[in-house]
């Protein structure tokens, strides 16, 4: 007769699907996300609800936009990657090829070995190993060490290397216990060290929230940023203060954009004009690309309502 899993490791389950799918999990979702099954829950519970109220989760709540990938997405672009290959995938190839991140997978599945082995057991389709994967050599320990102790301000623990690390655990652990790979880098884990500048925390934040196109929720930092939200309200001030920064450098940054810069020599040639040009007129007298623009924004007619044209103008030249 098998063990009878304890409650609270099947409460811990709950909390760790909902966390993974940004919303507490229905029962078929947890069969796919969880060893463990449904009917045992069901077993302890009255009803679904019950047990998610006792995980500590709304049962009302449900799916949003930001939520978190779902572990199956991941998985499935993970294989499309794969068969394209024609192996299990590097780090390196995923980020090329993948629809996501390397940082965001490693973050879900542990560590890069993590990823391989989940795919594997996921996968009908058994792909041979990477030929290609670089051994991690006592250098390369000792560099990332260091990398991750910048990075952290201080020596890295385990989880800060499962989480962070370009390396695996796996890797490391070949050049003798945690506290040894820490020792032979010459670091001591009670000391601290520099964190990185101010500058590298809000170019990775503008890096998320440039591909966003705002600035993250933590919630969608952790998942895809390089930094812990921690370091980065430390480094910074506060979560706000450092997308209020952001924020203003985007706004900076599409104000720069050739399209942005089109947009005010339209607005230029109909000073000069005095009166809207239509595309030829302003092939003539502008210096941009009247093509290029209506690329970008459609019609000429909304291009001179972008530039800030007067409608009932526009109107005109339309009707004409």
């Amino acid at each position: 007769m098998s063990a009878r899993i304890p409650i609270d490791d099947l409460l811990a389950d709950l909390s760790r699907i909902a966390d993974n799918l940004g919303h507490p999990p229905t029962a078929s979702e947890f069969n796919e996300e969880s060893e463990n099954s449904s009917t045992t829950i069901l077993r302890r519970f009255d009803n679904w609800t019950a047990a998610l109220e006792a995980a500590g989760l709304d049962p009302e709540e449900k799916p949003n936009a930001n939520a978190p990938v779902p572990n199956e997405t991941l998985l499935e672009d993970l294989e499309r990657v794969a068969k394209k290959v024609g192996h299990t995938p590097s780090s390196v190839e995923y980020d090329a090829e993948g629809e996501w991140t390397s940082t965001l997978l490693r973050k879900r599945f542990d560590d890069w070995d993590g990823v391989c082995e989940r795919l594997s057991e996921w996968s009908e389709t058994e792909f041979p190993p990477n030929r290609h994967h670089k051994l991690v050599t006592f250098e390369d320990a000792v560099q990332e060490m260091w990398r991750l102790s910048r990075l952290l301000g201080s020596p890295p623990n385990y989880q800060a290397i499962l989480k962070l690390s370009v390396h695996t655990h796996r890797s490391l652990r070949k050049f003798g216990s945690h506290d040894d790979v820490l020792a032979k880098a010459g670091l001591n884990p009670a000391h601290t060290v520099a964190a990185p500048r101010q500058e590298l925390l809000l170019d990775d934040l503008f890096r998320v929230a440039a591909h966003d196109g705002e600035p993250p929720s933590k919630e969608r930092y952790e998942e895809v940023g390089e930094f812990p939200v921690g370091l980065i309200e430390r480094g910074v001030g506060s979560w706000d203060e450092a997308c209020e920064l952001v924020a203003a450098a985007l706004a900076e940054e599409q104000q720069d954009s050739p399209d942005h810069r089109g947009l005010q020599d339209v607005e230029r040639v109909y000073g000069l004009l005095g009166r809207p040009p239509d595309k030829e007129e302003y092939r003539n007298h502008g210096e941009f690309d009247p093509d290029a623009l209506t690329r970008s924004f459609g019609p000429w007619e909304t291009v001179l309502l972008e530039a800030g044209i007067p409608e009932e103008e526009v109107k005109q030249i339309v009707d004409s």
